[in-house]
């Protein structure tokens, strides 16, 4: 019954990866910019780690006040995340404890760092 539970859980990493891909990019894995043979997780990796603003939703990038390079990281590590989520073998993929570790820490950094950017901007 175990090994049933942590296969199914497998599983549900994968797609929570694939959701991370598709809330980000704006694309399902069935999109028409994914041509034959090509897969979400595979675009997505192909412009991982240098192009991950290409890939991003355009909407994300709008806010003309904040760091682009804070949203740089932000993406990039919920992108390496989203990849580590949809390895090809379950035994290779993250689990769900250290996925919601990630995502805690990936939160606190957002937040640090916006406190700096902010105090920074005060004694400008």
């Amino acid at each position: 019954m175990l090994s049933i539970l942590s296969v199914g859980s497998m599983g549900d990493i994968y797609s929570y990866g694939i959701l991370l891909m598709e809330v980000f990019t704006r694309k399902k894995p069935t999109h028409e910019q994914l041509t034959e043979g090509m897969t979400l997780t595979h675009w997505v990796s192909k412009s991982f780690p240098g192009g991950v603003l290409d890939i991003v939703d355009i909407n994300l990038l709008k806010k003309e006040k904040e760091d682009l390079s804070l949203k740089e990281q932000c993406f990039s590590s919920i992108m390496k995340l989203a990849l580590e989520c949809t390895r090809q073998t379950s035994e290779k993929r993250i689990d769900m404890e250290n996925v919601v570790f990630r995502l805690h820490n990936i939160k606190a950094k957002i937040h640090e760092d916006a406190r700096y950017a902010e105090t920074k901007a005060l004694l400008l």
